[in-house]
């Protein structure tokens, strides 16, 4: 984890990914950051991950809870998410390819979640 390192060592680091798995709210994510914040992580460094190994099928853990109190998938949530200190460097998954086999559309939560972070023009 990299909030774990010590303290001068983010500048050494383009990014550091965070295993962010079933993440319930955006004050979880925040105290998480907090903590590498606090060792020198800026927010553009950091990228939070999902489990879709395990959580595929609904996006993550179901129940993450935004900053205003709705209620999401927790990879929509981290797509969302913004750090109090600034922009964050993105969010991802582990085995993203499990993904694929969604039955109304291929990568459903991913391609949502890259559609918050870098919305396409229509």
């Amino acid at each position: 984890m990299p909030y774990h390192l010590n303290e001068g060592l983010a500048e050494l680091f383009n990014y550091g990914i965070v295993q962010a798995y079933y993440c319930t709210s955006y004050s979880n994510l925040q105290s998480r950051f907090n903590n590498a914040y606090a060792n020198g992580w800026k927010p553009e460094q950091y990228i939070f991950t999902e489990d879709f190994e395990k959580s595929w099928r609904t996006g993550g853990e179901a129940n993450y809870k935004d900053a205003e109190g709705n209620v999401m998938p927790s990879l929509i949530g981290m797509a969302r998410f913004q750090p109090e200190q600034g922009r964050k460097g993105g969010c991802g998954s582990y085995h993203m390819e499990y993904e694929y086999n969604h039955t109304d559309e291929e990568y459903k939560y991913l391609r949502q979640a890259i559609q918050i972070m870098n919305p396409a023009a229509h």
